[in-house]
């Protein structure tokens, strides 16, 4: 995995340009996405000069990131062709392209 690593902090600029120029996917009324938005705002409430703020990008990045998670866990998990390591190779993956991200943000605010 220190492969993919290296790569994602390469790529890390190009990354976010990608992500950030992208459109991410619409909550339509009812599904599961917009449900899981919605939950996140009432867990994870967000404000910028004491204004309120009902839903911004790092909460549709987000209910993104756990609906992909989410599906890598569970189809990892149930593919008998892949070693018994590889759904925790999946999740460092995850946690490896986070903490690239979160460092990212100081070099580029």
């Amino acid at each position: 995995m220190e492969e993919l690593k290296r790569f994602l902090e390469a790529k890390r600029k190009e990354l976010i340009d990608f992500i950030e120029s992208n459109q991410r996917p619409i909550a339509l009324a009812g599904n599961v996405y917009e449900r899981l938005l919605d939950e996140l705002v009432s867990l994870i409430p967000l404000s910028k000069n004491g204004k309120s703020i009902a839903l911004d990008k790092a909460h549709v990045e987000l209910a993104i990131a756990i609906l992909e998670a989410t599906a890598a866990g569970y189809h990892k998990q149930r593919r008998t062709a892949y070693a018994k390591d590889y759904p925790d190779r999946f999740k460092e993956a995850i946690y490896d392209a986070f903490d690239i991200g979160q460092r990212y943000a100081v070099d580029r605010p």
